[in-house]
């Protein structure tokens, strides 16, 4: 006769008799509630639905022994248990069948292993067993993936469950951030130096020049203290001179004859010379911080200057001193639309610029047709590019000085070639 079993929720075992099987129920009644079994991780259940469920090291023998009342595949369940045992550590080995730790070779000393160890036979075993819910994941994320890429990924989702037990998802999400993450380019990390570069000086000179300032406010301090000084002594003196004339002859004191405030006057003038030593070095220091500043302004104009080589009438060292004398202006300008203001140098390299393109534009086309360059040279190939440009545009609106102005533009290393061209031509290089 046999009775159904109440109370007990595996779904491996359906009917026993309690007669025959006193041994295995006692085993059963350690199953772990329904409200208990929702609240663990899925990699802690060595069966299918929530079944064989392994929380305590105790639950690997309960599972162990339960393995021969289940329908689902044996072999699969006992390399779940002895995965999950295996991952959770040493007491949890311990806990499996003695004839199952000498088909694995495990001894007393393999108890000490780490927390987590894939051993080389479950390995294929756990890339054989798919993750719960694993097509619906692929179909999701890797819908449009080629059929390689999501073998690769079904793979690393099964290593991953495997340690799930150990590892935080959150921290899967982070290492797979860091894996992909984009390394900055030549580019980018040039421009970032540069930027770090120009703050280090920006500070470098903000500091020399902080340190100017408060040399200078320490300097007037101490002047204005030995002044004081010096004018205290001499009232003192003044004072002393005018009490020794109405003393006694054997109380006056001797006109050379020193005394201790005399002393202290010295001590003064002394520091006095000393202050004005400093004063001097510090101007010595500023006036050579203002000479290097100039410097660098001069140098900044002349360099600018050069960009004009096709403006008439003034030479490089012309335009170099009218862009430093108005770059001292600093009053606002408003321009002919009245709406913009400018300062006077923005405005002044605003017309020199526009008058330089115009310039070097009327230089291109007063020589052709005369032969300038040689042929296929810088000169032939900025018209080609230019007659191009005009059968493109069709439509009659551009002329063909605009298209050279264009082409010019798109392609600064041939101005350059032309330029170096017409300068041999005029040397007489062939």
């Amino acid at each position: 006769m046999t009775r159904e079993l109440t109370n007990v929720e595996t779904r491996e075992v359906s009917y026993v008799t309690r007669a025959a099987n006193r041994r295995k129920f006692a085993l059963l009644k350690r199953d772990i509630p329904a409200s208990e079994r929702h609240e663990m991780p899925e990699a802690d259940f060595a069966g299918e639905g929530e079944s064989f469920p392994i929380r305590k090291p105790e639950d690997v023998a309960a599972a162990a022994h339960s393995l021969g009342r289940t329908n689902q595949d044996r072999d699969k369940v006992k390399r779940a248990i002895i995965r999950i045992a295996r991952r959770k550590g040493p007491a949890f080995v311990a806990q499996l069948p003695e004839t199952w730790k000498d088909e694995l070779g495990i001894t007393k000393g393999d108890m000490q292993m780490p927390k987590f160890q894939i051993a080389a036979e479950d390995l294929d075993a756990i890339l054989s067993e798919p993750v719960e819910n694993e097509d619906a994941i692929v179909a999701k994320y890797l819908g449009k993936a080629s059929e390689g890429a999501q073998g690769t990924m079904r793979a690393a989702l099964r290593l991953l469950n495997a340690a799930g037990g150990e590892v935080k998802p959150s921290t899967l999400v982070e290492m797979a951030k860091a894996a992909m993450e984009e390394a900055e380019t030549e580019e980018e990390a040039a421009k970032r130096k540069r930027k770090e570069e120009e703050e280090e000086a920006y500070k470098a000179r903000k500091r020399k020049e902080d340190e100017a300032e408060e040399a200078e406010a320490a300097a007037k301090r101490k002047r204005k203290e030995a002044e004081e000084a010096e004018e205290a002594a001499k009232r003192k003196r003044a004072a002393a001179d005018g009490k020794d004339d109405d003393k006694p002859a054997f109380l006056k004191r001797k006109r050379n004859e020193e005394t201790p405030t005399m002393g202290r006057e010295k001590e003064a003038v002394a520091k006095s010379d000393h202050e004005r030593a400093l004063e001097a070095r510090l101007e010595k220091a500023e006036a050579a911080l203002a000479e290097e500043r100039e410097q660098r302004l001069d140098k900044a104009a002349f360099d600018q200057a050069g960009k004009y080589g096709h403006i008439a009438g003034a030479s490089r060292e012309d335009l170099a001193t009218l862009i430093r004398k108005v770059g001292t202006v600093k009053e606002k300008i408003l321009k002919a639309d009245e709406k913009t203001t400018v300062t006077a140098s923005e405005l002044l390299t605003e017309i020199l610029e526009k008058n330089e393109a115009l310039l070097a534009q009327s230089a291109i086309f007063t020589e052709i047709g005369t032969g300038v360059g040689r042929p296929g040279g810088a000169f032939d190939q900025v018209m080609a590019l230019a007659k191009g440009l005009l059968t493109k545009s069709g439509d009659g609106k551009m002329t063909e000085a605009q298209a050279v102005t264009a082409v010019l533009k798109a392609h600064p290393n041939l101005y350059a070639d032309y330029n170096a061209e017409r300068e041999a031509m005029a040397r007489g290089a062939h």
